[in-house]
């Protein structure tokens, strides 16, 4: 009340609402702790709640490294200013003070603090006023937050510091949280990897032992300079050849996470490539493709190699569950609204027993036996997630069954 008798209206106004802004701000942050997983994006949010509470013009996130303990820059934010050079410049003092003491630094007029050698820093990116503060896990320091003001913008005071060290607290228990659920995450994909060695072992052996009778059959073949027999042989051996490829990659895309490589694709012509490497397979099992694409669909912002992973899994799901005399598979694409697409692959095969739909997209679940892995729907799941998409399945045994791609039009802002 003595604070607020010496103060103007308009100065009680200003007061009032940027301490509503901090509470506001801090309030934000501590959830996050239980609603944000993705390190990205709770790097980035924490910017921005850092922005809102300090008037900062500079401000990056540095995170230990707990394989080596080494500081990385994992999140860096400008103010819109012209010719400002954005490289990130701290001294080294600060950091291992701040790391070692476990508390945070005001530096008020950084061009005449002797504390930490600023100067070469200081002159390079006009730096007048600076703060750093740990970021405190619930048992350790998970990395620091820095935040600057130019020469020209004033100083930080022992408020600001306050706010600086209070983002701190509530950041490192959201980045540490997001850091062991990533690990979780991890950890229980090695571990059902692990489980399912041995279901893969029988899939695994019965393609070595047709790659080997295959080799055997081209030497013989080449020896005796029998080239029917070569070529008889070379497509059972490149069939070989590829199932393993596509194991071990279906392994490694499932095993570890993966950032999408969002470019402007076209998804017409992504569905005619997958067609044409299933060229042979259609003709083999007697099958009709047919296409329901528009023309005039626009491209959309996507990982094209991942969306063709996923579509090329569908086909080849279709054509295997198509009877030996033939049948349909039909590739549709439609536009569900301005934001989001679909893209469904149906057949009209032997469909999947009820049993088996709720578990269709587990990973080395299959309904093929030993021809299957259980990795292609999983990892089409996975992949069409990361993109904020979602895939679902209508099928019913001895119908046609359905495999529905809903995919945003620009990802890359999910």
């Amino acid at each position: 009340m003595t604070i607020t008798e010496t103060l103007s209206s308009s100065a009680l106004m200003d007061l009032v609402s940027r301490s509503h802004a901090s509470l506001g701000g801090m309030y934000r942050i501590n959830s996050m702790s239980s609603s944000i997983f993705d390190l990205d994006v709770l790097l980035n949010k924490i910017l921005d709640e850092t922005f809102a509470i300090i008037r900062a013009e500079g401000a990056f996130i540095l995170l230990i490294d707990p394989n080596n303990d080494q500081l990385e820059i994992k999140a860096s934010r400008w103010q819109e200013k012209e010719g400002l050079d954005q490289k990130v410049s701290i001294s080294q003092n600060i950091i291992s003070y701040v790391l070692e003491k476990k508390e945070s630094v005001l530096i008020t007029d950084a061009k005449y603090d002797s504390r930490f050698s600023l100067a070469e820093s200081v002159v390079h990116h006009n730096i007048r006023s600076a703060m750093c503060s740990p970021l405190r896990g619930r048992n350790r320091i998970v990395g620091i937050v820095h935040v600057d003001i130019s020469t020209s913008a004033g100083e930080f005071g022992q408020e600001d510091l306050m706010l600086l060290d209070a983002i701190g607290n509530a950041a490192g228990i959201a980045v540490e949280s997001a850091q062991l659920y990533t690990e979780k995450i991890q950890n229980e994909r090695l571990a059902a990897m692990g489980q399912a060695i041995s279901g893969l072992s029988h899939y695994i052996k019965n393609i070595v032992a047709a790659m080997e009778t295959s080799h055997t059959l081209m030497e013989r073949g080449l020896n005796e300079q029998d080239f029917e027999m070569v070529h008889r042989v070379w497509k059972p051996l490149r069939s070989s050849n590829q199932r393993i490829s596509n194991l071990v990659l279906d392994m490694l895309t499932y095993s570890k996470e993966r950032k999408p490589e969002f470019q402007a694709c076209q998804i017409n012509d992504l569905c005619k490539e997958v067609a044409d490497l299933c060229r042979d397979r259609i003709v083999e099992k007697k099958a009709k493709l047919n296409f329901d694409l528009d023309p005039q669909f626009p491209k959309i912002q996507a990982d094209p190699q991942g969306i063709h992973r996923c579509l090329l899994n569908l086909l080849t799901n279709a054509l295997d569950a198509l009877n030996k005399d033939g049948g349909e598979v039909i590739i549709r694409i439609r536009r569900e609204s301005e934001s989001e697409v679909a893209i469904s692959v149906e057949d009209n095969g032997a469909g999947i027993p009820e049993k088996a739909r709720e578990r269709i997209f587990d990973v080395f679940f299959s309904t093929k036996g030993s021809k299957g892995t259980g990795l292609g729907l999983a990892i089409t799941k996975k992949i069409i997630e990361e993109h904020g998409g979602r895939i679902e399945a209508h099928c019913d045994p001895g119908q046609r069954t359905i495999f529905t791609i809903e995919l945003p039009v620009d990802a890359r802002d999910r």
